[in-house]
């Protein structure tokens, strides 16, 4: 199949609010690792992020500052038996689907990213999902990526024990932009991380087997047309699955 605009294999932030949703919620900036509006490269550039779960059939994020933004990508994690839905948001943007639901009916949890190119922004953007219990969602705003709005070439997907490897994941060019999210089934980590030249912005732990799924998420601008394979950790807990796409 002729590649795309969009590559994409499965893998699924705080804004400039640095809303810090619960316990274990990185504040903005994703406790140092990146701050929102850094340079990854000359033309690429991470605007705002957000990260939030919650045990209930309804969530809505705090509001992030989304203006500028060329591309928002979001994944939802669920339980492994929940199913997440298209996602609405503040500014009725029309939400593409990046990845089928990987990880459904069997450990650890079921993840599934969505994105939107050349979306209506705004100064107090949130986004919602409604529908399912122990529920966690995940949003990355960029600007400086391409604002041709087209289907993934390629799909994938990962789930096992932790630590997990994915990919490889294969750039067409260097300076496209890699993003990828992560979640564990038992909600038990202590601490996230992940290699291969990503840079982790936000995570949410909960140290609680019976809340909703632990959740994470990266980013990278890709050097080459290397193969990129990587590695989620998610400390102290037993398995992993996760999601993430290649944007030109």
């Amino acid at each position: 199949m002729a590649r795309v605009a969009l590559t994409t294999f499965l893998l699924v932030g705080c804004g400039r609010f640095g809303f810090d949703p619960r316990v274990g919620a990185l504040p903005d900036g994703g406790g140092g690792d990146v701050a929102a509006g850094s340079d990854a490269s000359a033309s690429v550039k991470l605007l705002a992020h957000t990260m939030v779960n919650v045990e209930a059939n309804t969530l809505t994020t705090a509001p992030i500052d989304t203006t500028g933004a060329s591309l928002i990508v979001l994944a939802e994690c669920t339980w492994s038996t929940g199913t997440p839905t298209v996602p609405t948001d503040s500014e009725n943007n029309t939400w593409q689907t990046g990845l089928g639901s990987y990880g459904a009916d069997s450990d650890p949890s079921n993840i599934k990213m969505f994105y939107t190119y050349a979306p209506i922004t705004n100064a107090a953007h949130t986004f919602e999902d409604v529908g399912n219990d122990f529920l966690s969602i995940g949003v990355l705003a960029f600007a400086g990526t391409g604002t041709t709005v087209t289907t993934p070439d390629d799909a994938t997907g990962a789930v096992g024990a932790n630590p997990l490897a994915f990919g490889p994941l294969q750039p067409g060019a260097s300076g496209e932009l890699v993003v990828t999210f992560a979640c564990s089934g038992n909600s038990v980590a202590t601490a996230t991380s992940i290699d291969s030249g990503f840079t982790r912005v936000d995570m949410i732990l909960n140290g609680n087997s019976g809340a909703p799924e632990d959740m994470a998420s990266a980013w990278e601008v890709a050097p080459s047309t290397t193969a990129i394979v990587a590695t989620w950790t998610f400390t102290g807990d037993a398995k992993v699955c996760a999601a993430g796409a290649v944007f030109r």
